[in-house]
């Protein structure tokens, strides 16, 4: 059986171990030979999504770092016998989607970890400064000031009324089957460009199951009206 995996790391990582697998290189083994040059992937790809140390990042982090877990947990009740040769291909199956995942994750974070501060109108203040990808066409002064005042907005707002997929303040949410909400617009781009399935939950999700989540829409309103004030 041969592996080809190329390990997608976005920054460069002070730790000399573990190193990642050289791009491009071909695997050859069996399945308990190959998982542990899968899990040492894993282990990297992790160390750099800790560089996103905010609250905010590490629950989502932490959510899908407990479902990993979970799902090990429960191969191990499946095949008690570690020695048997379905277990080890199992969890070699697993390592791999695990390790995909926490690709696709970083990438997320990599992504929207930035362009967060400008992505998305946010609110306007009174005096008429808008929050936009058009900030760069904003003077000097002003768009410094929109910065802060964006930083400020993101820093104060409850959890609940960032959207998980761009890290922005709702603004047409939206919630799934499973009970996560997004932002419309996000959600049904990931399900056009990645697959039917909900980003966090894994669990299969199509357009027409989406609802809108009006409690939190009135709360974000009620949030940007507070700190207008």
């Amino acid at each position: 059986m041969a592996l080809i995996y190329i390990v997608k790391l976005i920054f460069n990582s002070s730790t000399p171990n573990p190193t990642p697998a050289q791009r491009g290189k071909t695997l050859t083994g069996k399945p308990q030979d190959l998982a542990p040059h899968v899990y040492n992937d894993i282990v990297i790809i992790k160390q750099q999504l800790k560089q996103y140390e905010t609250s905010f990042y590490t629950k989502i982090f932490k959510l899908v770092e407990t479902n990993h877990s979970k799902q090990q947990k429960s191969l191990q009740q499946k095949y008690p016998n570690t020695n048997d040769s379905q277990y080890h291909q199992a969890l070699f199956n697993l390592y791999k989607d695990h390790l995909q995942e926490y690709i696709d994750l970083l990438d997320l974070f990599k992504n929207n970890y930035t362009k967060t501060l400008y992505s998305n109108e946010i609110a306007k203040k009174q005096d008429g400064i808008i929050y936009s990808d058009c900030v760069s066409l904003i003077n000097e002064k002003k768009a410094e000031l929109a910065r802060e005042q964006y930083e400020k907005l993101l820093e104060e707002a409850p959890e609940n009324l960032l959207d998980p997929i761009s890290f922005c303040l709702f603004e047409d949410p939206v919630i799934t089957p499973s009970g996560i909400t997004y932002e419309k617009c996000h959600l049904l781009s990931h399900l056009q460009r990645r697959g039917n399935y909900d980003p966090l939950s894994r669990e299969p999700l199509f357009e027409d199951q989406l609802y809108p989540n009006l409690i939190v829409k009135d709360s974000v309103e009620e949030y940007k009206k507070s700190m207008i004030r």
